[in-house]
């Protein structure tokens, strides 16, 4: 796990992307945005599934049912294979879903760290690590 953070418009997303353009990984790259917990749930569910089948479109509506779900998926992708996971603006996320780094940290203990997951979490406030 990997975390990049700094002041807004220094460069982290461009810098995170040249990395993912040269090295070639398989990726997903997910934004938050300042929006419902709903949303930034079925958006980040949308990306996963996507990823895991390519060739199946995603109906607008679907959605994990809980962010524990939706990373235990992404951790049994990665026991198949290695994925880089980007979760940039990290922040807008955990402002709007209090408990999601509380069930990152138990993901990761439980599952994520024993995975082939690279995950990068991204923000832009100086004080997204002592949140927790």
């Amino acid at each position: 796990m990997f975390v990049l953070y700094g002041r807004r418009r220094v460069g982290k997303t461009e810098l995170l992307n040249q990395w993912l353009r040269t090295r070639h990984h398989e990726h997903i790259y997910w934004t938050a945005d300042r929006t419902s917990a709903t949303s930034l749930l079925r958006s980040f569910s949308q990306k996963v599934y996507a990823f895991e089948n390519p060739e199946v479109a995603v109906a607008p509506d679907f959605s994990y049912q809980t962010w524990e779900l939706a990373l235990a998926q992404l951790a049994s992708i990665a026991k198949r294979r290695r994925i880089v996971v980007v979760m940039d603006e990290f922040t807008y996320a955990i402002e709007s879903e209090k408990a999601l780094t509380s069930v990152l940290q138990r993901m990761w203990d439980h599952h994520l760290k024993q995975s082939r997951i690279v995950l990068i979490l991204t923000g832009s406030h100086a004080g997204m690590i002592e949140r927790e």
